[in-house]
């Protein structure tokens, strides 16, 4: 390191000094140069080792490989950091302080190489190192490393960057070398910017905290003493940022930037036994959902999804949620956006656990009501989150014991009706009801047990009448689960509602009773998620030994994907998983006999060219195909890295020329197969999820050369294709059509395509509104007609890879039940995206909650078709699925139509489109009627019967 204020008069000079100097007679190949000197202004810099600056530590020592040669040495006047033949291991300079490097954004320093130059590698004293991704030439390479590549490592690697001790240095390729290091300093702030400084934090401060001192353990709040620390322990995926800010004097809050999930530890460790409450305020731009557990490396709990509105939410969730985590021993809180996207920005403040009640407005903590899922226009709502209120609720009067109150479930924005020891109760609404024109009126009820059995009989009353008509539908309740019940309109208009003009709802029952989704409803109704009740799997059933069907038959099946995403490489366990014995039992005992396997790369083979891990990622995938053998499940291997992977540090896609080519991808699916061909039950090689971006024809000669060196050790697999552009069905005959030409030496070959059916095709549906996404009833089918016809027209074998739709609208269900009905009937074989225990946050995940008891609403759909879905007939009629006891239905095939029976008159017959287009409606006044279906294209109906007593009767059929 130089030695006085000459600094860049030394540089200029040293630069014409030659090498037969005197000043470089006492060291070996010194550099005949010295380093450019750094140029960071002075306040945004901690200096270790440069004269540029003022230190803040000093060099102690030197440990590791070439420590007892290791020195300071002088080289034109200029201190320098010397290893003679050093970092063929780790060389370690070790520091005389312990340093904090976390406010900062990058540790630079400059290393002269003597010689040939190598691939550097560096580590601050724990953790994994971060390898330098462009090689070091001879002579002075200058470094910066943004210290965000320590922070993004996976859990249990990422170094405490408050605890730096030393800092070492090795080269990648394992030999002894000569070097020079100079101007070691760090600078900046993290994000380069001051993160107290925050243009887009809040403009108001969160609520003051009402809680005593004493009552209170606090974590992060400006109110009170904190106990503990928190660090970014795991940044999650994609990495997300979490900075302290101080938008007010005194005031600082916790943010996140690109929050999908992450890990946050306390340190030191958290004794939370006997608090009753954690309290938080979270600020959000907009309307957001997440979840947040507590726990340590054993076991955690995680609350349900908490709605965020836009501005501050402030959240008291009782202790007793978190009663499965030991409370004694919290380490680590999990933060996470519970519908899987990252969330851009959220400030967290108050986070504290106390003693004693809620200050404030009454709020509880049950389970939320299923969400209801009918389509907004076929609705009335009285008092939902979901859809618009019509009227509001006010109290008009209780009897005995009752006590009524209006709660929140968590937050204002979740609201509940609960009544206390209900005896009976009356409510008003602030407007009349006209519920003439609907159906059915739905509840939905929960009773706590506290206050005994709960029982239920709900009434309502006319305005300016004095007779209040009890529904015949009297509910015993279920504890702790919510019930529901649909009240028959018609069945009120008999008894002599005027429901016209209802302005009183009544109750009359026992228990402590909390009501919900209160609204009026026409049509078929579904259920919202898990209103069907725990599910009930037969589990030595369905994980028995069993045989493999016939191969050649289309199935219906599902992405297992626990292994696509995450950091790569990433920890197993952590940043990703593979499939459970258990998922692959669940979907068996749902009639699934496929499952396409999503897995990475660069996890099964780290190096290009180089050995399968079959240590780990190998082996654990072979497990899961082995299981599923057994109980006769075939298994399709998707390599899912859209032609892309990392290669040196640099990620790099597949091109003719490049460090990622053909051969590469060639030589990793010839070693895979080699280690799968023994099985019976691979259904195909998926060599490349969604290639997209390619240079003109790579994808077509990447394909033959990975079916070339395939077919030298399997000539039976079925080899699975996909186009580029994402295998988007909709363009396929453009993207996809030309790899009819590819050459199969074993003529097996499967050609794969993909299909969403959002605005953007994207998957995503992140519009979030069914009606904002679905312009045209018939754009799914539509969607899946290019590829489907492109299969039929040449005569090949296909699969729809990945296809998916939310639960949270009966009309994506039905548009669900179209696409699969129309795959059925074509004969394309399909894997619904996507399940496994990691996409339960997904907004399409078919993947049941709570371990495995209740059931996804896409499921209901689903299983209809899994067990005969290739059994379909080929004539042109219809097959109809009868839902009405008291109707006789047939179909005539040579004629084209329905044929329809009922017990009494039927006033009206409408035919709908399962997206809720009404195609015809006709006047009936008989008990028979035949409905013509010539002319209507394939896919599934809906034909809705108006009985003449005001009673309504669906059913479904599907034209082929």
């Amino acid at each position: 390191m130089k030695k006085g204020i000459f600094t860049k008069i030394l540089y200029l000079v040293a630069i014409l000094l030659l090498a037969t100097q005197d000043i470089f007679a006492d060291v070996s190949n010194p550099p005949q140069t010295i380093p450019v000197p750094p140029t960071q202004e002075a306040a945004s810099v901690k200096s270790i080792f440069c004269d540029e600056y003022t230190d803040i530590t000093s060099i102690k020592g030197f440990s590791g490989r070439g420590s007892a040669t290791a020195t300071v040495k002088s080289v034109m006047g200029n201190d320098m950091i010397y290893f003679d033949q050093g970092l063929g291991g780790w060389s370690f300079v070790e520091l005389g302080t312990t340093l904090n490097l976390d406010d900062c954004e990058a540790l630079c320093f400059d290393i002269y190489v003597v010689k040939t130059g190598f691939t550097l590698k560096v580590y601050f004293g724990q953790g994994a190192s971060v390898t330098i991704p462009t090689p070091l030439v001879e002579g002075w390479n200058k470094i910066e490393i943004k210290l965000d590549d320590y922070r993004n490592l996976p859990a249990g690697k990422i170094p405490d960057l408050t605890q730096i001790s030393k800092i070492g240095f090795i080269n990648g390729g394992g030999y002894d070398r000569t070097v020079y290091i100079d101007n070691i300093y760090a600078y900046g702030d993290l994000g380069g910017d001051n993160p107290s400084v925050d243009p887009n934090a809040p403009t108001v401060a969160a609520p003051t905290p009402k809680h005593k001192d004493t009552d209170v353990k606090s974590i992060f709040s400006d109110a009170y003493d904190n106990i503990t620390n928190l660090i970014l322990n795991n940044p999650g995926s994609p990495a997300a940022e979490m900075a302290v800010v101080t938008p007010f004097e005194g005031d600082n809050m916790l943010r996140f930037n690109s929050l999908n999930w992450a890990l946050v530890k306390f340190d030191p460790t958290l004794n939370l036994d006997g608090m009753d409450y954690l309290h938080f305020d979270v600020w959000a731009e907009s309307t957001r959902t997440i979840k947040l557990g507590l726990g340590n490396w054993s076991s955690q709990a995680n609350t349900d999804a908490l709605t965020l509105n836009a501005g501050w939410t402030s959240f008291d969730i009782p202790m007793s949620v978190f009663k499965s985590a030991d409370l004694t021993n919290i380490i680590v809180s999990k933060i996470f956006s519970s519908n899987g996207f990252a969330i851009t920005r959220l400030y967290f403040d108050n986070i504290y656990t106390y003693k004693g009640d809620p200050v404030g407005t009454p709020i509880i903590y049950i389970e939320p009501a299923p969400e209801p899922i009918l389509a907004p226009k076929t609705v009335k709502s009285v008092f939902t989150d979901k859809y618009n209120n019509i009227a509001n609720l006010e109290e008009g009067g209780t009897v005995g014991l009752t006590d009524f109150d209006l709660v929140y479930r968590l937050t204002e924005a979740d609201k509940v009706l609960r009544i206390c020891s209900l005896e009976e109760m009356t409510l008003h609404t602030t407007a009349t009801l006209d519920f003439s024109d609907m159906e059915n009126i739905h509840f939905s009820m929960y009773c706590d047990g506290e206050g005994g059995s709960g029982t239920l009989e709900i009434g309502f009353q006319a305005q300016g009448s004095e007779t209040a008509y009890y529904s015949s539908l009297f509910s015993v309740l279920k504890t702790d689960e919510w019930n529901y019940v649909n009240i028959p309109v018609h069945e009120l208009k008999e008894a002599g509602l005027d429901c016209s003009k209802i302005d009183k709802i009544l109750f009359r029952g026992s228990g402590n009773i909390y009501i919900d989704n209160i609204f009026a409803f026409k049509g078929e109704y579904a259920m919202g998620l898990g209103e069907e009740g725990t599910i009930s799997v037969d589990w030595n059933l369905a994980s028995a030994d069993d045989v493999l069907p016939d191969k050649e038959k289309a199935y219906l099946g599902v992405n297992l994907a626990q292994g696509s995403g995450g950091t790569v490489h990433g920890v197993f366990n952590t940043n990703y998983s593979y499939p459970t014995f258990k998922d692959l039992h669940y979907f068996k005992s749902k009639g699934v006999r496929l499952i396409r396997f999503p897995f990475r790369w660069e996890r099964v083979q780290h190096e290009v060219n180089g050995p399968l891990d079959m240590e780990l990622d190998m082996k654990k995938i072979k497990e899961v195909i082995a299981e599923a053998e057994r109980i006769g499940m075939y298994v399709m291997l998707d390599m899912h890295d859209y032609c892309r992977r990392n290669v040196d540090g640099v990620t790099c896609k597949i091109s003719d020329s490049g460090k990622l080519t053909k051969e590469h991808l060639a030589d990793v699916w010839e070693k895979i197969a080699v280690e799968c061909q023994m099985y019976k039950n691979i259904w195909g090689y998926d060599i490349m999820n969604e290639p997209y971006g390619l240079d003109k024809g790579v994808w077509y000669s990447t394909a033959q050369a990975v079916i070339d060196a395939i077919r030298t050790v399997d000539m039976q697999t079925p080899i699975v294709i996909e186009g580029e552009s994402y295998a988007s069905s909709s363009t396929w005959p453009s993207t996809g059509g030309g790899l009819i030409g590819l050459n199969d030496p074993a003529n097996n070959l499967i050609f794969q395509a993909h299909c969403y059916f959002d605005k953007d095709k994207s998957g995503h549906y992140n519009l979030g509104d069914f009606d904002k996404e679905v312009s045209d009833p018939q754009q799914h089918i539509k969607r899946l007609q290019p590829f489907v016809e492109w299969l039929k027209e040449h005569n090949q074998r296909g699969i729809l890879g990945e296809f998916g739709v939310p639960g949270n609208d009966v009309r994506w269900l039905n548009l669900l039940d179209e696409v699969i009905a129309y795959l059925k009937e074509n004969r394309v074989a399909a894997t619904y995206w996507v399940a496994g225990g990691w996409s339960s946050n997904d907004k399409v995940s078919i993947h049941p909650l709570k371990n495995y008891t209740v059931e996804r609403a896409q499921m209901r759909i689903f299983e209809k078709y899994t067990k005969d879905y290739d059994n379909t007939s080929s004539g042109t009629g219809c097959i109809l699925h009868n839902e009405s006891g008291d109707l006789e239905i047939y179909s005539d095939v040579t004629a084209d139509h329905v044929y329809v029976k009922a017990d009494k008159a039927m006033k009206s017959i409408a035919l709908f489109t399962m997206s809720g287009q009404c195609i015809k409606k006709e006047s009936i006044g008989s008990s028979e009627a035949r409905i013509v279906t010539d002319g209507l294209v394939p896919g599934v109906y809906l034909i809705r019967i108006l009985i003449e007593n005001g009673s309504v009767r669906n059913f479904k059929f599907v034209k082929y």
